[in-house]
């Protein structure tokens, strides 16, 4: 991107040009790290187009998405890559639960996040979430009204470099987690309604709250959330039914 616009003094280049005080990027490549400076310039024809110093500087690195393949799973490559869906109520269900999805991961990273919005800090804690467990398995995690937020493992059954389908049920007493659509483990510690604040936003590929970031490795496709229950039979009956493009709840 660098010299690709017009020079505005100092070794500096228009690479995109914006007159408000908003604007947005577009077109970046995904696995690329950039920086910006944002400068004023009055946009004449003249040599030198600067007409002040800088007004802001940002060094951030802007994560790249995930790439999507073209079976339209998403590929995430462990630093940082994230879909986010902003804090909203109809995701947030009360007493019941199912979150599904197919992953094929790369790296088992203990709570790398496939789907969830857990914030857990130690001394605040919300949320549900389906993560890495780190040792070979899956942790699904639900923070209810009745005690400490409670992740059960699934003890291991998790392939690296292959597709597997992953399920976590609360039916508002009982944490049951499926591989595979088989049951491999369940806990009824910590029941009744689920505790979601302090709220946060739901992320795939991702964990992330006020003090930790752990990012997932691979890739992941068919992502479900239920406002029940899901049985066995159930999730094995949908299990390689893909998601309809005009699907609505």
């Amino acid at each position: 991107m660098f010299g690709s616009g017009a020079e505005i003094g100092g070794g500096n280049f228009v690479v995109y040009n914006a007159i408000d005080s908003t604007f947005s990027i577009t077109g970046l490549d995904t696995g690329e790290e950039y920086h910006f400076s944002v400068f004023e310039y009055n946009g004449t024809d003249e040599t030198e187009y600067l007409t002040s110093s800088v007004l802001s500087f940002s060094e951030n690195t802007i994560s790249s998405i995930p790439e999507k393949l073209s079976g339209s799973a998403l590929k995430f490559g462990g630093t940082d890559e994230e879909v986010v869906i902003p804090i909203n109520s109809v995701i947030n269900t009360s007493s019941t639960l199912s979150l599904e999805a197919w992953i094929n991961p790369t790296e088992n990273t203990a709570f790398a996040q496939i789907i969830g919005n857990i914030h857990d800090t130690g001394i605040t804690e919300s949320g549900y979430g389906l993560t890495m467990d780190g040792n070979g398995g899956l942790f699904f995690a639900v923070k209810t009204q009745s005690g400490i937020i409670e992740y059960l493992s699934s003890g291991g059954g998790i392939n690296l470099n292959e597709w597997q389908h992953v399920a976590g049920t609360y039916d508002g007493n009982t944490k049951r987690i499926y591989i595979n659509g088989v049951e491999v483990a369940s806990s009824t510690n910590g029941t009744g309604t689920i505790n979601y604040t302090p709220v946060n936003n739901l992320r795939i590929g991702r964990y992330s709250d006020d003090d930790e970031s752990y990012s997932y490795a691979g890739k992941i496709d068919e992502v479900r959330i239920w406002n029940t229950a899901r049985t066995q039979e159930q999730i094995n009956e949908f299990l390689n039914k893909p998601i309809p493009s005009n699907f609505q709840t």
